[in-house]
């Protein structure tokens, strides 16, 4: 049986490319991974990891973190063609950092033994991961493969093969024999790519089953004694800011389609179900609200959590979400909302934090700048934007040493004597 559990709507493949890849001086077999592979797999990762073949030391620390892996790909296996033993191994799903459905851009993996790293392998099965997901379908249009700085040989031959850098990302991770590395996105388009059309059922299957609600709010963040607390708003709002409640995932949920329908910084099919937001945005996040102290209206909602792309198991660096109800755009009370994030960030032990923005939502773009922000990337093609169709995210990265606590403030702007 191969091993598919994936929620995410694949298409198998029912013509590989080539059931056989040549490779100097051996013939491998090429196939789906099989179910009674992944153990010899893991350990074929972590022996890429202990080389510094492009896997982090502990990108993968366990055969559960790796599995994790497996279940949002479609993964092929590539055997010695005599003695059966698995040689390489190719994974393909949908990049994370991508932010609409159906979701345009396929993340390669590649791992190999050190025996085709001998041989020089990589420029084929990079050609062969290639055909792969052209074979598999769906929308994608272009590929995406992340690899460490210090991998330079990778990165060559990704650029020989038409690949462009298009971000780096400095919370990587950490490479065997250098220590903590930078990231780079590469980035190539299909030609001539024909994405498939996803039906309605296809695109919310994208979300796993939610069995927990009461899971949005993270146990392994610690307690912000200090929640609730008040606040009042640059533009005169009497405010409470407090954790959010298992029972308002809906309400939440409302909140960020108002946003997003009115092109504010959030797709229009980001999430199409309340599942899928759940999924997305609030189980592994730290997740606030923002209310009017009078009348309890939910006026913002934010979240915290580890940054989709980390490539380690100790997360150095985190992602956030902010979405403010439409009516308070352009009161000049965004900063005040990232202030807040970035002094949680910290408290949760965050040393960095990471913006995704799309480039047409220039105030969001300026705001970010002027709060220390460095632009790290543009990902092409990310986000499907009300008015706009499918546009650029702009990537940032703070680092948050120099970060203060956030201090709320009475309406005469005087500190109300507690911290956050």
């Amino acid at each position: 049986m191969s091993y598919h559990k994936s929620s995410y709507p694949g298409r198998r493949v029912s013509h590989l490319p080539s059931r056989y890849v040549d490779i100097p001086g051996l013939q491998l077999q090429l196939d789906y991974l099989l179910l009674d592979d992944v153990i010899e797999s893991f350990q074929l990762v972590r022996d890429a990891a202990t080389r510094g073949a492009n896997v982090g030391v502990d990108e993968y620390p366990d055969e559960e973190s790796f599995r994790e892996r497996l279940d949002l790909s479609e993964a092929f296996a590539l055997k010695d063609e005599n003695d059966g033993k698995l040689k390489g191994l190719i994974l393909v799903h949908p990049f994370l950092m991508s932010r609409t459905l159906p979701i345009y851009l396929a993340r390669i993996f590649v791992f190999y033994s050190a025996e085709l790293d001998r041989r020089g392998a990589f420029p084929h099965i990079l050609e062969l991961s290639q055909q792969l997901t052209t074979a598999i379908g769906l929308s994608y249009s272009a590929w995406v493969m992340l690899v460490f700085r210090k991998c330079e040989a990778t990165v060559l031959e990704l650029r020989r093969q038409k690949f462009h850098v298009v971000a780096y990302l400095p919370l990587g991770g950490e490479l065997a024999d250098v220590g903590p590395c930078e990231t780079l996105v590469l980035y190539k388009e299909m030609a001539g790519a024909d994405p498939v059309e996803w039906s309605l059922e296809d695109r919310t299957a994208m979300a796993r089953e939610v069995v927990d609600p009461s899971a949005v709010n993270a146990s392994r963040f610690p307690d912000i004694p200090s929640l609730p607390v008040a606040h009042t708003l640059r533009d005169g709002t009497r405010a409470r800011l407090r954790v959010m409640r298992p029972d308002e995932s809906e309400a939440v949920y409302s909140l960020f389609l108002e946003a997003a329908r009115a092109g504010r910084g959030y797709s229009v099919d980001e999430t199409l179900t309340l599942d899928a937001f759940t999924d997305w945005f609030l189980l592994d996040h730290y997740n606030i609200v923002w209310e009017e102290a009078d009348s309890h209206r939910m006026i913002a909602f934010s979240s915290i959590g580890d940054e989709p792309c980390k490539r380690s198991s100790k997360a150095v660096g985190c992602d956030s979400t902010v979405v403010l109800l439409p009516e308070y755009y352009n009161r000049g009370i965004g900063g005040e909302l990232v202030d807040v994030m970035e002094s949680l960030a910290v408290q949760f032990g965050y040393t960095a934090i990471s913006s995704d923005t799309p480039i047409v939502n220039h105030r969001m773009c300026d705001l970010i700048a002027k709060r220390g922000y460095s632009i790290v990337g543009v990902l092409p093609n990310c986000i499907n934007m009300a008015g706009h169709g499918i546009v650029d995210l702009l990537c940032s990265y703070k680092k948050l040493k120099d970060a203060k606590p956030f201090v709320p403030r009475d309406g005469a702007g005087s500190p109300t004597g507690s911290k956050l």
